[in-house]
């Protein structure tokens, strides 16, 4: 039984967040075998997936106009986008197989990271320069695979979130309802060979951003660049897309093969190595102020939680989920403490 008023009223929910994020929170936390927790901070979350929903058929819609929609000609199509084309592809499997085996939680788990990390962060924000400043050939094949990839898209949430893609489906196609449709899990798109090549080209990209991360360079500042792979198809590949690189990584030059200067910041990658020079791209003397506090702070943390994992009589007295819980945090604190200390020494050596 239940006592009044320690429950959530779903009509409240739905009233104030919607019924799609509503239900959409539902079918994703839907793991078969376990009881769902309701926590309002998820289902605002899914709000925000279905705002992001909204805002980038919007966007597609601004720049589809009036016109009709352009057909994808398999010939002209960039590297860009035969990889989304083959992520969809993936995606819409692995989510029919989901359903079938009443696995919806992973059924919605695999189309929301697709539409909002790999369509959304991704592949919209890549075209944008084709879609302003390319060519007609290049920005109708851009908005012709967009517009696949949405209408698609919307067919294979419907079962999750129903209102929001019947509205955009009729909006994008006129045509009655999405309720006709077929599940679009039999796609035969093959672009392998695409795909994995600009992998390659994204996993270069996020590199180069995680150290402009670690080292707080100002986003609007372009830095100097040095990669080195012993590859040479690898850095063919990269540059086949360096212009792309450019754009999304704020880079000014790219050197290959080249000696990076010292103090340079570094990563690793599948197959190369990339070292960004920080000569003038931030305020070193500023930075190492900022990362020693930092670096109190997670020392503080280290101590805290190393001292109770070490504590025999609180492992014994303390429930397992909390445990677990410090342990996770006690890991954290150390990976962010070496990853300060190694930032510091790289400053350090570079302020001399």
């Amino acid at each position: 039984s239940k006592s009044r008023g320690n429950v959530i009223d779903p009509l409240i929910i739905i009233d104030k967040y919607g019924a799609d994020a509503f239900r959409f929170t539902l079918a994703i936390f839907a793991a078969q075998g376990r009881d769902i927790k309701m926590n309002i901070d998820r289902i605002e979350g899914y709000r925000n997936f279905i705002n992001k929903i909204w805002n980038a058929s919007r966007f597609i819609f601004m720049h589809l106009g009036d016109n009709e929609t352009p057909f994808i000609d398999e010939t002209a199509l960039l590297p860009e986008d035969k990889w989304i084309l083959m992520k969809f592809q993936a995606a819409a499997s692995k989510t029919a197989a989901a359903i079938h085996e009443y696995s919806f939680n992973d059924g919605a788990n695999e189309l929301y990271q697709f539409f909002w990390l790999t369509f959304c962060d991704w592949y919209l924000e890549i075209i944008k320069d084709r879609l302003f400043n390319g060519s007609i050939d290049s920005k109708n094949q851009a908005l012709a695979v967009a517009v696949f990839v949405l209408e698609k898209s919307m067919i294979a949430l419907h079962p999750f979130i129903p209102f929001v893609t019947e509205h955009i489906y009729q909006t994008l196609t006129g045509k009655k309802t999405i309720m006709y449709e077929t599940y679009p899990d039999n796609l035969t798109f093959n672009f392998t060979e695409s795909e994995q090549n600009m992998d390659k080209v994204l996993e270069l990209i996020n590199s180069i951003r995680n150290i402009r991360g670690e080292y707080n360079i100002n986003p609007g500042v372009a830095v100097e660049v040095f990669i080195n792979t012993t590859s040479k198809d690898l850095e063919n590949i990269f540059k086949q897309s360096q212009t792309m690189v450019i754009k999304l990584a704020k880079i000014s030059t790219i050197n290959y093969g080249k000696t990076a200067p010292v103090g340079a910041a570094s990563g690793i990658g599948n197959g190369f190595e990339i070292k960004i020079s920080l000569e003038g791209a931030m305020d070193i003397k500023g930075e190492i102020t900022r990362l020693q506090k930092e670096k109190k702070a997670a020392e503080k943390d280290v101590q805290l939680y190393g001292g109770k994992l070490a504590n025999s009589g609180y492992l014994a007295k303390a429930p397992a989920e909390v445990i677990e819980k410090d342990k996770i945090t006690y890991t954290k604190a150390k990976e962010k403490l070496d990853k300060i200390e190694e930032t510091l020494k790289v400053l350090q050596e570079k302020q001399g």
